[in-house]
């Protein structure tokens, strides 16, 4: 469960690398990034992170860090646990709550696609 300021990319990426020069495999798992903004700027933003995200996930990757799984917590924004935990709107994942793909979604896949 991240937040769009919280932990940086970079952050994730030290820690991925540390665990992985243990020799252990690493799974992101309850994926998720509050995001409590659901203008059209705020839905980028989220895309961005997102983006930045899988990049650095594909670049540990392609650096022999075994990452075998990425699993989110959750389908669209309508059934996160977000809203309900923070007390406040968040729109967190790839789907907004009628199930059509958000910018979020397209990010994710542009970067599978590199």
């Amino acid at each position: 469960h991240l937040q769009m300021d919280h932990p940086s990319v970079e952050q994730c990426e030290k820690a991925a690398r540390a665990y992985g020069a243990l020799g252990l495999s690493l799974q992101v798992t309850e994926l998720d990034i509050h995001c409590p903004d659901g203008s059209e700027a705020g839905q980028k933003a989220l895309a961005d992170k997102y983006r930045a995200y899988f990049d650095m996930l594909i670049r540990l990757k392609k650096d022999g860090i075994d990452i075998n799984c990425a699993t989110f917590w959750g389908l669209s924004d309508k059934d996160s646990w977000l809203p309900g935990f923070r007390k406040s709107e968040s729109y967190p994942l790839l789907f907004t709550g009628d199930l059509r793909t958000k910018p979020a979604y397209d990010a994710v896949i542009a970067a599978a696609e590199v």
